[in-house]
Order: C-alpha cells, then structure tokens, then sequence
C-alpha cells in the first residue's frame, strides 16, 4: 500500500494518511475497551507513517512493530507532546543491511530521534535483509508478539 507520495515523506503527504490509521485506531481502542490491547505496525511506507501514528495517538497503545522504515524527521514536533505511557510500550524496529530503499544507516540515525525523546526500543539490523523481506516479516512480527503478549500459563 502507498501511504504517501513524497519521498521523503513530509508532513503534508502523511497527514490524509496519519488521519485514516488514527480513526481505525480510535475503533478498534472503542471496541476492545483498552488501548494498550491494540497494537500498531508497518512495513516500509507503513512502518514510517505508523510510527508517526503511534508517536501521536491519544491512546496509550500496547506498542509498534515496524519492518523496514524509520522515523518521519518531518515528524520531530510531534515528539515533544508524546504521551508519557506510550514512551514505555515495546517497540520493534526492523531493518535490513542490504536495503537500498530504506538505508540502514539513516533507519538507525533516525531511531535516535525517538530514544532522545525517551523511548525504549529494540532495533534489529539483519545483514542479509533487503527491502524485500518476505517471510521474515512474519517471523519477526511473531517474535514481536511472543515477547509482549500474555501467553499461556505453565
């Protein structure tokens, strides 16, 4: 899906974007009764506006996977008015090494725009990744899950 059409993205090509993830965020929240049992990601254009979405929501969300983005840097404002709860939900960050649509080295120099701004997060960098990761995006999404969800009791 194409979430924008700029590229870089800047905040006036994520705004229609960032509305229409923010509203089904809003049903879902409506829906389950708790925010922190709704989780948000994204894959490439989808993990650069979910983060943005995520960053921004009203709601304290459960937390973020994201594949193959980074953070939006015409996004930075929003950093300051982050709700203080969402700077503790897990988050996922996964890139690859060889991509040569999203740059490893930029990902990661963004990422530290939002652990300036106090959030914890676990970036993963994969050598052998290129934007296409097929499979792995599941396994890593899984990964994701198993580590901050309840499972069952042993």
């Amino acid at each position: 899906t194409e979430w924008f059409s700029e590229w870089p993205p800047q905040s006036r090509s994520l705004a229609p974007g960032r509305k229409q993830v923010a509203d089904i965020l809003a049903r879902e929240v409506e829906r389950l009764g708790d925010a922190s049992k709704v989780f948000l990601g994204g894959s490439s254009q989808g993990c650069i506006l979910g983060l943005d979405v995520f960053v921004r929501s009203p709601h304290d969300l459960g937390g973020f996977c994201g594949i193959l983005g980074y953070w939006p840097r015409c996004s930075n404002e929003a950093l300051a008015s982050m709700r203080p709860q969402l700077k503790l939900r897990p988050v996922q960050l996964v890139n690859g090494q060889k991509d040569t649509v999203v740059n490893c080295d930029e990902a990661r120099a963004s990422f530290q725009e939002l652990r300036t701004a106090g959030m914890t997060l676990n970036a993963i960098e994969v050598a052998k990744m290129d934007h296409h990761a097929g499979e792995a995006e599941g396994q890593y999404l899984r990964i994701f899950l198993e580590k901050v969800l309840p499972g069952p009791q042993k």
